[in-house]
């Protein structure tokens, strides 16, 4: 259908006609994990939108660019066009729902972005920027899709109860407004944030049922998400059951094109056979060696500081104290803010122990 709308506005010569259905096609590859297809149309977005130099176009090219590009792990690239993207407007100009939602988004994924590249402190301030416009709009869906991405955000800081806050607030508005795509994914992230506060039963049980409600719709869950229920899994002392839905989030990775998650598969993994066989750990080094060389190719600073740590932690076991302090010290030296996140103090203490 947009395929066909996109080729009669074509005809008929109207740019903004023909970009919203090249969009309507960008939305539904995006929204199906169609990472190639997707990385594609908003290529041709882009290219539309900086033809005719439209303010509007500009803001949703670059958005679906720098998003997709996330999706397949070129951080440095993506953050770029999502904050071309959140250039074209002054933040505090209310615009029409759907800009604001692909302003909300940008600001969602840059958080990721930043995060990612190892600037926690540049990511924290985005994420309060999203929530400050989205207050400011007050549309019912746009606050409910950032609650969900600020449920992300603080998930991925280390902050587990902030995390299921924002969560039951966009599970709580899904349910009100009927927003039946995004319910799923708030509640499994939901669930994410139960197993970050050691409610491990709870929310492996309300991941499950999340990312079986997104099956349910036709589309794949993000690799991410099988990445936190393999996690939970391995801490409760099933990580038989933790490696196949690291397997299932391999073979995801390998149809979609979802690489953002890669390195997070590969250093899950190794933690999971570490826990289901303490003395041997010559695959689980291996798994977290090719965490940490996928990050360093993303520029994926966070992902290997926390590889890292595993494996400094995994030397250290094994007598290899010297080699341990020496590799992490190297990835923790780098940072320069965020030290107040999990990640970050979980290093420093591994690096204090080390140098004791």
């Amino acid at each position: 259908v947009y395929a066909r709308a996109r080729e009669l506005c074509a005809q008929v010569r109207d740019p903004a006609l023909a970009f919203r259905a090249l969009y309507g096609q960008y939305i539904m590859r995006w929204w199906k994990l169609e990472t190639a297809k997707a990385i594609e149309l908003a290529a041709e977005l882009l290219a539309a939108a900086e033809d005719v130099k439209d303010p509007a176009m500009l803001l949703i090219g670059n958005a679906a660019r720098g998003i997709t590009l996330l999706q397949i792990g070129e951080l440095g690239s993506a953050t770029q066009h999502l904050e071309k993207a959140l250039a074209v407007f002054d933040l505090r100009q209310p615009l029409p729902w759907e800009l604001e939602l692909s302003r909300v988004t940008s600001f969602s994924y840059l958080y990721s972005g930043l995060s990612g590249l190892g600037y926690p402190d540049r990511a924290w301030a985005k994420s309060r920027e999203m929530l400050e416009v989205a207050q400011r709009s007050s549309v019912p869906y746009v606050l409910t899709v950032t609650s969900h991405a600020a449920a992300h955000h603080n998930l991925r800081r280390g902050d587990g109860t902030a995390a299921q806050k924002h969560a039951e607030e966009a599970m709580a508005l899904s349910e009100a407004f009927g927003f039946k795509s995004v319910s799923p994914l708030a509640t499994t992230v939901n669930g994410a944030a139960q197993i970050a506060q050691g409610r491990y039963e709870e929310g492996i049980a309300g991941m499950r049922r999340g990312i079986s409600a997104i099956r349910a719709t036709g589309v794949p869950p993000p690799a991410w998400f099988l990445c936190l229920l393999a996690s939970g899994l391995g801490r409760i002392g099933r990580p038989q059951e933790g490696l196949e839905v690291v397997e299932e989030g391999f073979a995801s990775v390998a149809k979609t094109g979802e690489r953002f998650a890669s390195p997070s598969l590969h250093h899950v993994k190794g933690e999971l056979l570490l826990a289901q066989n303490p003395s041997d750990g010559v695959e689980a080094e291996q798994c977290f060696r090719t965490a940490i060389e996928i990050a360093r190719r993303q520029n994926a600073r966070t992902e290997e500081l926390r590889a890292s740590t595993s494996l400094a932690r995994l030397l250290n076991e094994q007598g290899r104290r010297d080699e341990a302090r020496a590799m992490l010290a190297e990835i923790y030296g780098w940072f320069t803010e965020g030290f107040d996140t999990a990640d970050l103090k979980d290093a420093k203490a591994l690096l204090d122990e080390l140098s004791g």
